[in-house]
């Protein structure tokens, strides 16, 4: 939090989105060492929802635990969800911790934002590698942690950021971020971020 000249204080973007990049990396860790998933100590206003109550025009709701295992061959549960402003997280839990997939939507990324989370994550000793042909620009991280290899996913169409965390093989978490795009843009703008 930052105050403005008139005292009031402001959220600094570009550190909480930035945050949350690396939160969702993060978190899988954590799942994977069996601890769930971690509730970051943030300024922004964070409501945490149970899976049983994805509104249908959340982001949440936009992939389905069918779609997620269609994609990537797992079996997961319907998803818990986090809204912090033009964000929101997803978490599809497995039976096995190590499978889950995390699903981070931000409706408001830039160019900028691209730059800065492929240096976090490359910062973080992540392998970087850009991908062509998904979405406006995109690129994959990947890391081994707890003996799994975890790779992220991140892909930008228009002002729409995706990321995609998870065990799975890059191939499968690529064409489940191309059927988030696929979505989003035959939705048109209907799905939001927002608590309804």
């Amino acid at each position: 939090m930052t105050k403005d000249r008139n005292g009031t204080e402001r959220v600094d973007r570009r550190r909480t989105r930035a945050s949350a990049v690396v939160l969702c990396a993060g978190s899988l860790t954590l799942l994977l060492a069996g601890c769930g998933t971690s509730s970051a100590s943030s300024t922004t206003s964070t409501t945490t929802h149970p899976a049983a109550a994805v509104p249908d025009n959340t982001a949440c709701a936009l992939i389905s635990a069918s779609d997620v295992r269609a994609s990537v061959g797992t079996q997961v549960k319907t998803p818990t969800w986090v809204v912090r402003g033009t964000e929101t997280t997803c978490t599809y839990r497995a039976s096995t911790p190590a499978k889950s997939i995390i699903i981070h939507y931000n409706t408001a990324w830039s160019n900028q934002d691209f730059s800065s989370d492929q240096s976090s994550l490359a910062s973080k000793g992540q392998h970087i590698t850009n991908i062509t042909g998904l979405g406006d620009m995109a690129f994959s991280a990947t890391t081994t942690t707890g003996g799994y290899t975890v790779n992220t996913v991140v892909a930008v169409k228009g002002a729409l950021g995706v990321l995609i965390t998870g065990t799975a093989p890059l191939a499968k978490e690529e064409n489940l971020t191309d059927l988030i795009i696929t979505k989003v843009v035959a939705g048109g703008s209907t799905t939001t971020t927002s608590v309804p």
